[in-house]
């Protein structure tokens, strides 16, 4: 090789006054951190989040963070009604009450943990088209009773 190798080219951060801004690792941390926060958060509408309240809600004894057995399978019912199984719902209750028991409530190393359980299928079960279909049938009754009462009165 020649005495006039070709260097590479240096990154630098400039501020928008021109100032040089150190590209270290130290520097990005925060941003990383930040970026990574936002990619676990969950929607508000996320049945893993939605039953993560709940049982917040429901939990008794502060940092005992104790349910009730009737509590725990009302819980496990609103789980499958979300679409999510009894196992996934057991490990949102469990997360949920580690949080409460090290003081953390339901903040961010909470929700980053309910992000790694499976979403639910959007896929509807028999028991739920079923149960569509019964309140289907009772609103379309209760309409055809009104309509008869209206017309006929």
């Amino acid at each position: 090789m020649g005495r006039h190798q070709a260097m590479p080219p240096t990154l630098r951060l400039v501020q928008g006054d021109g100032s040089l801004v150190a590209a270290g690792p130290e520097n990005i941390g925060g941003e990383v951190a930040h970026e990574n926060r936002s990619a676990t958060r969950l929607a508000a509408s996320d049945a893993r989040w939605v039953l993560a309240i709940r049982v917040g809600q429901a939990i008794e004894g502060g940092r005992q963070a104790m349910l009730s057995p009737e509590k725990r399978r009302r819980l496990l019912r609103e789980g499958q009604m979300l679409g999510l199984r009894d196992f996934d719902s057991n490990l949102i209750i469990a997360i949920v009450q580690d949080g409460a028991r090290t003081g953390e409530g339901i903040g961010y190393n909470v929700e980053r943990r309910l992000s790694l359980i499976r979403a639910p299928s959007r896929e509807r079960s028999g028991r739920q088209i079923l149960l569509l279909a019964a309140m289907s049938l009772v609103i379309a009754g209760l309409w055809l009773m009104f309509l008869v009462r209206w017309l006929g009165g």
